[in-house]
């Protein structure tokens, strides 16, 4: 009887785990994603039953921004200018808004009342979450790690630091949920060979970049050539790699121009496009702060916004946006990867590790001051820290092969690799034990932080018993506890962070005083100041909520020339309220605020004769704020008219243009000028603006250094001011051809 033949296993792939049958059928994508949402909802408890709620950015800022789009869009406009916060400024141009990202339109069909439920908008981002997860775990597959290391990626990435601590930033984490999901496309296209993936992989990065931070992008495109290096120096020493990564950078930067082409506008306009190279490169990783990849919360804790444990190495906000902390398993099987003969995940993952942290140190990092120089979008980057983005998907990648190679090698894993591993894990330990020794902690907070060292070192132990404990029969149950534990670890750094407890309905209430001013606005169009120094009675944003014209907001795309002259103004406030239209401003009354209505002010829109012709801005500026100008009686312009102007002025000081109609995109002004006078109106200057007089074209000037002003002969006109659309028909029709092309080729190439 012949002899039947052994079956030779393949040394890569590692032994399956046995799962019920009826779990077998389900497909693994969806097994997974099933498998993280207990995790999820666990993590995310307090905040899905509304005990606790998103905070800072998030409650500030982030939720007015989908409220204000989703609203508009409701009643069917597309708002391209938001004129009720800063006086006035881009809308769709401001990135952050993210207008054209697609989770972000399907708010709109959640808007009832004219009004967008908070909690709607939170449980989009934390939706976000579980997909970053997700994606990784699809990344990791077809990377070609088997399901449960894999399932370990997903579940390190999405309660990361880089993820967590962005939500309430949730731009940035828009667009980080799609980094794992193109690494793992062009991972996919250079084993295939098949670029169908890599143009995939442009077309995803390309609808994830409408998320609305820019910068991603550039973390992204060095995770990206950083592997293609490896790739092409491991396995493929042809152009291959690099040609892949060219084909999905092209697509990727193609996708997104309906949101970035006015956005370029506005950034070149807005006081951020302004800052110093001292400003950009404020926010780097101080090495000290290196110990929180294994003590995260070493330096305290900002926990909902809690900062009475905070201490060290920076402001309160270095919290969020230094944070890189990954795990400690990720660290602790660095000598186990080390022993992989998978040469391009294995060096993948140390070089992303690597350069994250070197880049993240920014103004401490000879790296970084030279690419800055160098690369020039560095010279429009804020937070050198959030590079360690890389890190952390260097760390995912750490995790996922080091337990591959564990769940392999249970076998081969005998006393030399145990010896090793021991001793890295003491090595990490007395790390830590230095750090306490070595930093002056304050007394108020040393039982925190020691309390914090301890968890760590308990947490590594307990880790490291685990592995060497593991064995062929045990691992299934092993294997569960530790998956348990990686949760820990992770829920113990940021379980807390997000939940605020600070009530959005309190924040956002609609008060009798707000009700006044939004019925006196329907009889004439005024500003209403609501903040002085320290004393904000209403959030910043708030115009944006009720419609409420305001020269105050919470927004880094304020406009230049408004910023500049806002910020030259500060003593003088009633000179700059009075030419910006204020009826109210904010005054303090004891112990809190009132709004006070103010004697006098300009109206929204005026005629006025006499003016003042100055070219430079240190010049224009200096006579605004002397005594010599009134702008009751004047304007200053920053080019000669071309209509003659009588001498004398028909009256000495201005008379009101009346408004037919106002909309953020359109506004139509009925004039009477009984001579040739110039009109100005009380609205931010900007260059995507365009006028016109019964029909026909006029240019638009500054007057007052930020405020619009045009032309008006003699006679009975219809003044209209309407914003210019066609930056955007022209990113939109980019976009169309981009997403097109793409598309067909996919579907066609093979």
């Amino acid at each position: 009887m012949p002899k039947k033949r052994k079956t030779r296993k393949d040394s890569t792939t590692p032994p399956s785990l046995s799962l019920p049958p009826w779990i077998r059928r389900i497909p693994h994508p969806l097994l997974a994603l099933f498998g993280y949402l207990p995790f999820w909802v666990f993590y995310f408890r307090a905040i899905l039953l509304k005990q606790a709620f998103l905070w800072e950015d998030f409650l500030y800022q982030n939720y007015v921004y989908r409220f204000f789009a989703a609203v508009h869009l409701k009643e069917g406009l597309l708002p391209f200018w938001n004129p009720y916060i800063w006086s006035g400024l881009p809308f769709v141009g401001d990135v952050q808004a993210a207008v054209f990202y697609p989770l972000n339109l399907v708010l709109t069909l959640f808007v009832k009342n004219g009004w967008l439920a908070y909690h709607t908008v939170e449980i989009q981002a934390l939706l976000h979450v579980l997909l970053a997860g997700w994606f990784m775990y699809l990344a990791l597959r077809w990377m070609g790690f088997s399901g449960i290391p894999a399932f370990f990626g997903g579940l390190t990435f999405m309660f990361s630091a880089r993820i967590i601590l962005e939500i309430t930033h949730l731009n940035t984490l828009h667009v980080v949920t799609y980094v794992p999901l193109v690494v793992g496309l062009l991972w996919k296209a250079w084993e295939t060979r098949k670029i169908r993936w890599a143009i995939l992989g442009g077309l995803v990065q390309g609808i994830g970049a409408l998320g609305g931070y820019p910068q991603t992008q550039v973390w992204l495109f060095f995770a990206l050539l950083i592997l293609s290096i490896v790739w092409w120096w491991i396995r493929d020493r042809s152009f291959r790699p690099f040609s892949f990564l060219l084909v999905l950078e092209i697509f990727a930067v193609g996708v997104p121009l309906i949101q970035y082409v006015p956005t370029v506008v506005a950034f070149l306009a807005s006081a951020r496009a302004h800052y110093s190279k001292a400003e950009l490169l404020a926010i780097s990783v101080d090495p000290g702060r290196l110990i929180t990849l294994l003590v995260p919360r070493f330096f305290g804790s900002v926990d909902g916004g809690n900062a009475a444990t905070y201490w060290g190495y920076g402001p309160t906000y270095f919290y969020w946006e230094t944070g890189g902390y990954v795990g400690l398993l990720p660290l602790l099987l660095l000598p186990v990867v080390l022993r992989s003969q998978n040469r391009v995940a294995k060096w993948g993952a140390l070089s992303l590790m690597v350069f994250g942290v070197l880049m993240a140190l920014g103004k401490y990092s000879p790296l970084y001051q030279l690419l800055f120089y160098i690369f020039p979008p560095f010279h429009q980057m804020r937070s050198p820290a959030r590079f360690m983005l890389l890190y952390v998907l260097g760390g995912t990648l750490t995790l996922t092969l080091g337990l591959q190679m564990l769940i392999q090698q249970i076998q081969t894993f005998g006393t030399r690799e145990r010896r090793t591993l021991l001793a890295w894990a003491s090595f990490l330990g007395l790390l830590i034990l230095v750090a306490l020794l070595g930093f002056h902690i304050p007394d108020a907070v040393s039982s925190f932080v020691s309390a914090e060292a301890v968890r760590a070192l308990l947490l590594m132990a307990v880790f490291i018993t685990l592995l060497f404990i593991m064995t062929p029969k045990n691992r299934h149950v092993l294997l569960f506890v530790l998956v348990l534990l990686v949760f820990y670890d992770l829920y113990a750094y940021g379980g807390t962070f997000n939940n605020g407890d600070f009530s959005p309905d309190r924040f956002f209430a609609k008060t009798p005083q707000l009700e006044k001013i939004q019925e006196l606005q329907r009889q004439e169009y005024f500003r209403t100041n609501i903040r002085q120094k320290s004393l904000i009675l209403y959030p910043r944003n708030i115009g944006s909520i009720y419609r409420i014209f305001t020269p105050d907001g919470y927004n880094p795309l304020i406009l230049n020339r408004y910023n500049t002259l806002k910020q030259f103004f500060q003593r003088d406030r009633e000179k700059f309220f009075d030419m910006l239209n204020v009826r109210f401003e904010a005054q303090r009354r004891g112990r809190g605020g009132a709004l006070v209505e103010r004697p006098r002010y300009l109206p929204r829109a005026y005629l006025i004769w006499r003016y003042v012709v100055l070219e430079d801005s240190a010049q224009i500026l200096q006579y605004m704020a002397s005594s010599k100008f009134d702008p009751f009686r004047e304007v200053v312009l920053e080019r000669t008219p071309d209509l003659p102007l009588p001498d004398p002025p028909p009256v000495d000081s201005f008379i009101p243009v009346a408004i037919r109609s106002y909309s953020p995109n359109r506004i139509e002004l009925e004039v009477h000028a009984p001579t040739n006078a110039i009109l100005v109106l009380s609205e931010n200057y900007y260059p995507r603006w365009q006028a016109k007089i019964d029909g026909t074209p006029v240019p638009i000037f500054p007057a007052n250094y930020t405020l619009r002003a045009i032309e008006v002969p003699k006679g009975d006109h219809t003044v209209v001011f309407e914003y210019n659309r066609s930056l955007f028909y022209v990113g939109l029709l980019m976009t169309s051809l981009f997403l097109g092309i793409g598309i067909v080729l996919v579907a066609v190439l093979k």
